[in-house]
């Protein structure tokens, strides 16, 4: 059995450090880079030495003549420049393999000043948006955001999703507006005046137009910019999964909400409580819920599978659906596409991800500076054509009144209620 990982946004800006690629085996090639040289030099050597050692297709999804010719660039300028540049730097060139299981990340906690934006953005079909704030930002709450400096708002996300890899265009949404939360990204990418602070400009609520500089901070909590009842997919968020009947008027469906791929004996025991209740073997509709879900063990969610298998799916028509969004990644895709093999409708938007990915990362520690990085041994093969982006079945944008409103249109469009 495989296992498969990969980093989600919630965790914040700390979470930089943990992750990033690799696989393979064999005598690495040569990488045309000095053998000799500063520490930064070898470790970018070395880690270059790693990736094409043992990454199962490091040049999949990049030119490997431009990658190395960058590399080389990269090593050059690493002796005259400054730490926070150079992570950068290394943040930047690793990401040009747009493998999401391919990361060179940077531990902000190393800096001698703040890092954090104290603005949480998302992107949205009308632009880019406030969702969450500091306490003393909650008047910017909800709204737009216009310019990044003197950058348009949707250039500037462009940009700081350069320092991340991403897969498709659903990716550079979710990593860049994840990514523009570091000041010190925004002032390498010519976006603010300083590292330790921000520039913007916004469109509140009201309709006013403002410029706000915003001086970093260490860590946030955060108001959410939402008002009204949660959502169902926004309950117990300490839980990794949990379920609910839903009354006759949302189609008595079973709607299980599957945040996290982890905990398999926790979920083994939630599945047993499904399967016993009386409503169980006359269910006609299945609401399964990976929005959030950035993956963790695959095998966790099959014992589901093999109830639904036993349930009468795929043979049954209809009335079985998984929704997904831009953050559903690694091995909630993997669960995405058995249940779609079941007769599963996909319904949401579609996964940052790529459906064919690395996987089986390993940790890894540069020997010099011991620079964090990761690296994949498998190549996960599942969709023909290798396609960038898994479109669902029932594709339905993301609206930023919809997340102000806490409204599901994804889950209403699944029970057919929109």
């Amino acid at each position: 059995m495989r296992r498969r990982h990969l980093m989600g946004t919630a965790a914040g800006l700390a979470a930089w450090s943990l992750f990033g690629c690799g696989g393979g085996g064999g005598a690495p090639p040569d990488t045309g880079l000095p053998a000799q040289g500063n520490a930064w030099q070898r470790d970018l050597a070395e880690l270059l030495d790693l990736l094409q050692s043992r990454h199962p297709r490091p040049w999949a999804h990049c030119d490997q003549a431009a990658f190395m010719a960058a590399a080389q660039a990269l090593s050059a300028a690493l002796p005259a420049q400054g730490e926070a540049q150079n992570y950068l730097g290394l943040m930047k060139l690793f990401a040009r393999l747009h493998d999401g299981h391919t990361l060179m990340a940077f531990p902000f906690n190393r800096m001698p000043y703040a890092t954090a934006v104290p603005l949480v953005v998302e992107a949205f079909d009308e632009g880019l948006f406030v969702i969450g704030t500091d306490a003393a930002q909650t008047d910017l709450a909800g709204a737009e955001v216009l310019a990044y400096g003197s950058r348009p708002a949707a250039e500037a996300l462009a940009l700081v999703a350069e320092y991340w890899p991403t897969e498709n265009r659903y990716g550079v949404l979710e990593r860049g507006a994840f990514v523009l939360r570091s000041s010190l990204v925004l002032a390498d990418a010519g976006l603010s005046p300083a590292p330790d602070r921000a520039l913007l400009t916004l469109r509140t609520r009201a309709g006013q137009t403002l410029q706000r500089e915003l001086p970093s901070a260490a860590w946030l909590s955060l108001t959410p910019a939402y008002s009204g009842t949660a959502s169902r997919r926004h309950y117990a968020p300490e839980l990794d999964f949990w379920f609910e009947w839903l009354p006759e008027a949302m189609g008595g469906a079973l709607y299980l909400r599957y945040r996290r791929c982890q905990n398999q004996a926790g979920f083994d025991s939630l599945v047993r409580q499904i399967v016993s209740a009386p409503a169980w073997p006359g269910v006609q509709r299945v609401v399964i819920d990976l929005r959030g879900n950035s993956g963790g063990d695959s095998r966790v969610l099959r014992s589901f599978i093999q109830e639904l298998r036993s349930a009468g799916w795929p043979g049954r028509s209809g009335g079985l659906a998984v929704l997904s969004n831009r953050v559903t990644s690694s091995a909630a895709i993997e669960g995405l596409l058995e249940l779609k093999a079941l007769g599963a409708r996909h319904c949401g938007e579609a996964p940052g991800q790529r459906p064919n990915f690395m996987a089986n990362m390993t940790a890894y520690t540069s020997s010099a500076l011991q620079l964090p990085f990761n690296h994949a041994t498998l190549y996960y093969d599942r969709v023909p054509g290798d396609p960038d982006t898994l479109q669902p079945d029932l594709p339905v944008a993301a609206r930023v009144q919809d997340w102000m409103l806490n409204r599901d249109p994804v889950l209403d469009a699944a029970l057919g209620l929109s």
